[in-house]
């Protein structure tokens, strides 16, 4: 009988410490993972990433979408009615919602509910721009933006801790700009880069991130949109293979494309303003999957530009 009775103990033990491994490997269990030969820390769990690129039906439907009980921080909007609990930029308000405190721009655009997070650099107007949407369906991702929402509706600066999710195969890390340093975390995958770098922008005013282009030994390629292609960064990054997009609409993307691999995007522009004074948000994302619908997306728009000389 005592013997039987250890042995059941000790099988039992066994059985709970194994469900533990799986509820842990399944969940939370932070684990080392490679990318073109980078090396990332990530939080495994269950979760997928959605890529929409507009203008498209789409990427209005997203935010009609949006439950009344979400949160949102709109820069601006005008193709939907947002939920009551909205930051909106102070220039865009018009008495519904909370008027953003930033006397700078209150830039970014998206809401966060039930594990979701709408993300990117598209606003919910009715407008033409060529630009993204992002869904991130990730519990952690979603409850790190709903926490920078709380924030900023009482006017304070979001600051994260800088995790990497792994969704399905999918690395994403999520910035809130100005608490986190997101030049530093643009720069650092910028560095990473051993073969290309592609870009599409609206606005490209950041000196040192031009810099880190001229002085980068991989091939450089981007388009700049034509309203905001002006300044010192026209001057020196014109030998570096850069286009001038000449569609209909406005080129509104914030996006670089890193080794066909990984991509920057969200709201923040290339920008001092972007990175250091607005409320923006910027996500990396490591998946060449995910990396390859953005070459796509970068031809198309090639395909409407002019080579600048």
């Amino acid at each position: 009988m005592r013997r039987s009775f250890f042995v059941d103990a000790i099988v039992l033990m066994i059985a709970v410490l194994l469900l533990l491994l799986l509820f842990f490997a399944e969940y939370s269990l932070t684990i080392g993972f490679s990318i073109a030969g980078n090396n990332y820390d990530f939080i495994n769990e269950p979760g997928n990433v959605s890529i929409y690129f507009c203008p498209s039906a789409e990427c209005q439907n997203l935010f009609e979408q949006v439950p009344k009980y979400a949160k949102c921080a709109l820069y601006d909007y005008g193709g939907f009615v947002p939920p009551k609990l909205s930051v909106i930029d102070k220039r865009n308000f018009n008495g519904f919602g909370i008027k953003s405190f930033n006397k700078n721009l209150m830039h970014n655009k998206y809401c966060v509910y039930d594990g979701v997070v709408i993300t990117g650099s598209h606003n919910p107007t009715n407008n033409k721009n060529f630009d993204v949407v992002i869904v991130l369906k990730s519990i952690s991702i979603s409850e790190e933006f709903s926490e920078a929402f709380d924030l900023l509706s009482i006017g304070k600066k979001p600051v994260t801790d800088d995790k990497t999710v792994n969704l399905s195969g999918v690395l994403v890390s999520s910035f809130h700009c100005p608490g986190d340093d997101c030049r530093d975390s643009v720069l650092e995958e910028l560095r990473k880069s051993k073969h290309s770098i592609y870009f599409l922008a609206y606005s490209f005013t950041d000196d040192i991130i031009a810099e880190e282009l001229i002085k980068s030994d991989v091939y450089i390629e981007g388009v700049f949109s034509k309203q905001k292609f002006l300044g010192e960064e026209r001057k020196n990054l014109r030998f570096r293979n850069i286009y001038e997009f000449n569609g209909s609409g406005l080129l509104h993307h914030k996006l670089f494309i890193i080794d066909n691999s990984s991509i920057i995007t969200g709201s923040a522009n290339p920008s001092m303003n972007g990175y250091e004074h607005n409320d923006e948000n910027i996500l990396i994302i490591r998946s060449d999957a995910v990396a390859r619908k953005f070459v796509d997306e970068y031809l198309r728009i090639r395909k409407l530009s002019v080579p600048v000389t």
